[in-house]
């Protein structure tokens, strides 16, 4: 068997393992078992980034209100967050859309993004940022089928 394929054994073992992390607190203050810190406390300014993702970005569902308000809850990390990081999944779903449908997705994206936040952004590209891939229509052969318009954007 590859060894890239994850088993059900293999997910077993790791929501057992999970579970044993997250009951081990409780465990050792159950039995007054004692726990000591072996690295010393940093000198110096915490370094802290943010993580979004998924954000699926949309005039439905209160998504562009959710995502604007995901991203003001980021000012009030203290110390702040030197940069962003997102995930992928931007849009809602720009794999079946016509481009100008497209279009429209990117720039309720970009406009949120840049009314809510200053910072850094790193971007990941998600299955769901992607031009035409599931689309009914064939765009293959438009200029911006694919990736370039999420990359563009991103």
């Amino acid at each position: 068997m590859p060894t890239d394929q994850i088993t059900r054994r293999d997910i077993l073992r790791a929501g057992v393992a999970t579970g044993v992390m997250l009951a081990a607190p409780q465990l050792c203050a159950a039995a007054d078992v004692k726990i000591i810190q072996t690295t010393p406390p940093r000198d110096g300014k915490p370094f802290r980034i943010a993580h979004l993702t998924d954000m699926h970005v949309t005039e439905r569902n209160n998504a562009q209100a959710g995502f604007a308000a995901a991203l003001q809850s980021l000012k009030q990390i203290d110390p702040p967050p030197q940069f962003l990081i997102t995930g992928g999944d931007h849009v809602m779903d720009a794999l079946a859309q016509t481009r100008e449908r497209t279009v429209e997705q990117w720039d309720m994206y970009g406009k949120i993004l840049a009314d809510n936040t200053r910072l850094k952004t790193y971007p990941c590209i998600g299955n769901h940022d992607v031009w035409g891939w599931s689309a009914k229509v064939d765009y293959s052969a438009e200029k911006d089928f694919g990736k370039p318009i999420a990359l563009e954007r991103l």
